[in-house]
């Protein structure tokens, strides 16, 4: 899958959390957003772009599903294909355009 074949939103999210440049908890603390860094699905390690992508215990069942492992490492994304990320992406996001429900995917706070 080419990147300009996704649709915008998906493009947006599939280039934010490649390049570290999405709004995740790391990001909402250090904008005085969110006093709390730590991961909104997990709880157990800083929410950043590479956490949620590659290692965030939450996530493991569809990591495996779409990549055989439990965690991904620099490596394993550097040979992934965008339409796995997108796959992954778009498994978090379900049907709604901008769920609340995914912080860490839509860059928004979950409180509304």
């Amino acid at each position: 899958m080419d990147l300009l074949a996704l649709p915008r939103q998906i493009l947006r999210l599939v280039v934010g959390v490649l390049t570290g440049h999405t709004q995740v908890g790391r990001h909402f603390s250090i904008s005085g957003l969110n006093q709390d860094p730590l991961c909104s699905y997990c709880s157990v390690a800083i929410e950043s772009a590479s956490h949620f992508l590659c290692h965030c215990d939450y996530f493991a069942t569809l990591i495996m599903s779409i990549w055989g492992k439990l965690d991904l490492y620099a490596a394993d994304i550097d040979t992934a294909t965008v339409g796995d990320i997108a796959k992954f992406i778009k498994k978090n996001l379900g049907d709604s355009q901008y769920p609340t429900e995914y912080p860490a995917l839509t860059g928004t706070t979950g409180d509304g």
